[in-house]
């Protein structure tokens, strides 16, 4: 059972801390890849922030097996609810996080919730919109850094696990105001607030999610011995040759299911140009060294 979907849901509610005085801390999944070999395994990459520093990490989860079955109650003012009686399940994950090109890992435990949906597993959002101590895939880990020496790092969605007095809201998520020069000072002025310089500084403080960047674009370089493959038009190998790539050309590409062919898209480009046929994909784990360095500054520059 694939739970990448678990992980990647309602990542614009994601709140985070690092250290003992609360900073904020931004963080951001970029695409994630279950193993075709061990299903508990996933590499995932992507970007996150202390203070103005953003940095673009690789990593791994590794899903732990006791997945536990949990309470089917569900319902406000004793008044049930359609999702009312749907099992939900529990689900640990190790996580294992490295900055690219630095020093810097993040590493820690992540509790989520999921219920299944024909067959797969969905992130359990019932109850996000009324209540109160609502919360998922919430990450309790460790913050290793030169820099900032060693701290803890936590984040969620919706609440953030171990927060203590930074969240004193009832209904929804709100940081004491004594933490504001900690990097909370925009989520204040806008959320709380309410104000246009609040709402301006906030938009700008976090990664917007594209609708291309929610179709999960992995990076990638080819895998052939005769130097390059042929991009089809349409997913099969009699359609016609749309374009070429070339060895250590980076290119990215869309996992798709039931289908061994996967939509590939150049740099900037927003709309796939044709398929590749996956075992011609060389994702990143397999890059050659100084590949990985032109991932993080594509990644920076918002590709």
């Amino acid at each position: 059972m694939d739970f990448s979907a678990v992980w990647t849901s309602y990542q614009e509610l994601v709140y985070g801390y690092v250290g003992e005085n609360y900073q904020r801390f931004y963080f951001l999944i970029d695409s994630i890849k279950m193993s075709e070999k061990d299903t508990l395994l996933y590499d995932v990459w992507g970007k996150y922030r202390v203070k103005d520093q953003i940095s673009n990490y690789v990593g791994q989860i590794r899903v732990r097996e006791d997945i536990v079955m949990l309470s089917k109650e569900y319902q406000v003012d004793e008044e049930p609810l359609p999702q009312n009686g749907t099992q939900i399940y529990g689900l640990s994950s190790e996580w294992n996080l490295k900055t690219i090109n630095s020093e810097e890992q993040i590493k820690g435990e992540m509790i989520s919730t999921f219920f299944l949906r024909n067959g797969q597993a969905v992130f359990n959002d019932i109850g996000l919109e009324w209540s109160d101590p609502y919360c998922n895939n919430q990450f309790m880990g460790t913050f290793y850094s030169k820099k900032y020496g060693e701290q803890k790092c936590r984040w969620g969605t919706c609440r953030i696990p171990d927060s203590d007095d930074l969240d004193i809201g009832s209904a929804e998520f709100s940081p004491d105001k004594k933490y504001s020069d900690f990097g909370w000072q925009s989520y204040i002025n806008a959320f709380l607030e309410g104000t246009d310089e609040g709402w301006k500084a906030e938009k700008q403080s976090r990664w917007t999610l594209r609708p291309d960047t929610l179709q999960l674009k992995f990076p990638a370089i080819i895998n052939d011995p005769d130097g390059y493959v042929n991009i089809r038009k349409e997913p099969n190998k009699n359609s016609e040759i749309v374009a070429k790539i070339s060895t250590n050309e980076i290119f990215f590409f869309t996992l798709m299911p039931e289908t061994d062919w996967y939509p590939v898209y150049f740099q900037k480009s927003t709309q796939s140009v044709g398929y590749i046929h996956k075992s011609r994909i060389k994702t990143v784990e397999g890059f050659p060294e100084g590949l990985i360095e032109k991932v993080r500054r594509l990644r920076i520059q918002g590709t």
